[in-house]
């Protein structure tokens, strides 16, 4: 429980969404704000005590500034287009949420905590996604037979989270396989259940970005080891999807499909956009980047000039909002981001995994400035390697971790 802080910022909406559910508490937005608030301070407290770690070199202080140098400039955007009035969620999400996962990022990679954060993700990831399932067969659909509403959070969420834990397990399985030990069969078996059920709930939800997140992250895993443990690794997730929604027989399985697979049924080119309302807001982006093109609208420009919260793609948000040389720099931090992250070592790899899983996120579905995924992983990722902590752990340790994987 003293480690409970790495996990909250960015967990807080599963943890609180999962608790009212199972408890069947009503939704009262007062109360949830309230709750995000006194985590936010709470986290924040723990990192002014690590503050000492940012003094060490230009790289950590850059670290330390970059998020409270960001949310000025969000602020100003603010001000400049909607005066004082500083209700913009998009706004409050990033101070309340993004700002607290972008620093316990931060804090877990300099106190070499990834270890902690893996495991203790592990149990939000079985709990949630069992009430999930629970409420799930238990629940009613919407019209269209798709699994909507997870108390007062949508199917977006439903999605989304699913997909997260997703790739957490597969995570789970490439670190058994890139130690070259193994998990007892009885563990593997379970674990192949619960990624089934989380895909079954990704479909049911009919979230299109959260079905492509899991098709990019099986790709993405026979792309980094092209071999027969992993090739046999994602035919097993795959058929215990399909033996799963054999048994089940449910409709929202088919209902998630159509909907989907509606992206691609167009003679015009390879994804019709139409089909998945997303055109207008992609329009109205490109004529708010026209307006600047250089230099932007500014990050609140876009919901000024068009009504609309955010584009549902970063590229285009990023565009909008900073123009051509906004767009290159953001290009730049994702890049080099991602080659650092690309040297991940043992629990890292889930850490690499949500990067991967927000951007990809980020080109359907909700904004930058408010996607903690993000903050959270950029946080990890900026900050200096002091090393990994788990070949040191195994070697003070080797009998007792390899029990843990023995066959």
């Amino acid at each position: 429980m003293r480690k409970l802080h790495l996990i909250l910022p960015i967990y807080a909406m599963i943890i609180y969404f999962t608790i009212t559910n199972l408890l069947k508490i009503g939704h009262d937005s007062r109360a949830y704000s309230l709750y995000l608030i006194v985590i936010a301070i709470y986290c924040l407290i723990i990192l002014l005590f690590s503050l000492s770690n940012y003094y060490k070199n230009k790289n950590s202080f850059f670290v330390l500034l970059f998020p409270i140098v960001f949310g000025l400039v969000l602020v100003i955007s603010n001000i400049y287009y909607f005066g004082l009035d500083l209700k913009n969620s998009l706004l409050q999400i990033f101070f309340v949420q993004c700002i607290p996962s972008y620093y316990m990022g931060s804090l877990i990679k300099r106190k070499k905590r990834s270890e902690s954060f893996y495991k203790l993700t592990d149990y939000i990831n079985h709990i949630s996604t069992l009430i999930f399932f629970f409420l799930f067969i238990t629940g009613s659909r919407n019209q269209f037979g798709l699994y909507s509403s997870f108390g007062e959070a949508g199917y977006q969420f439903i999605g989304y989270t699913n997909a997260l834990f997703f790739v957490y397990n597969i995570s789970y399985f490439m670190l058994v396989i890139k130690n070259q030990v193994h998990a007892k069969r009885i563990h593997l078996i379970l674990r192949f259940i619960l990624m089934a059920i989380q895909i079954y709930l990704v479909f049911s939800s009919g979230t299109r970005g959260s079905i492509v997140v899991i098709m990019a992250v099986m790709a993405i895993v026979l792309y980094k080891q092209f071999n027969r443990k992993n090739i046999i690794l994602v035919l097993l997730i795959i058929g215990t999807f399909v033996a799963l929604s054999t048994y089940f027989k449910s409709g929202s399985i088919n209902s998630g499909l159509e909907r989907f697979l509606v992206m691609f049924n167009t003679d015009e080119g390879l994804i019709n956009w139409q089909s998945t309302g997303r055109m207008h807001v992609y329009t109205s982006a490109i004529n708010t980047i026209k307006i600047n093109p250089i230099l932007g609208t500014g990050p609140f420009g876009y919901q000024y000039y068009t009504g609309y919260v955010y584009p549902h793609n970063i590229f285009l948000e990023v565009s909008s909002g900073f123009g051509i040389i906004g767009l290159l720099a953001f290009i730049v931090i994702v890049v080099k981001t991602l080659k650092a992250a690309n040297r991940y070592k043992d629990y890292d790899l889930f850490i690499y995994m949500i990067f991967l899983y927000s951007i990809i996120n980020l080109q359907f579905s909700s904004s930058y400035i408010s996607n903690y995924y993000f903050w959270f992983a950029l946080g990890y990722w900026i900050t200096e390697d002091k090393g990994s902590t788990i070949r040191k752990y195994m070697g003070r340790n080797h009998e007792k971790y390899s029990n843990n994987f023995k066959l």
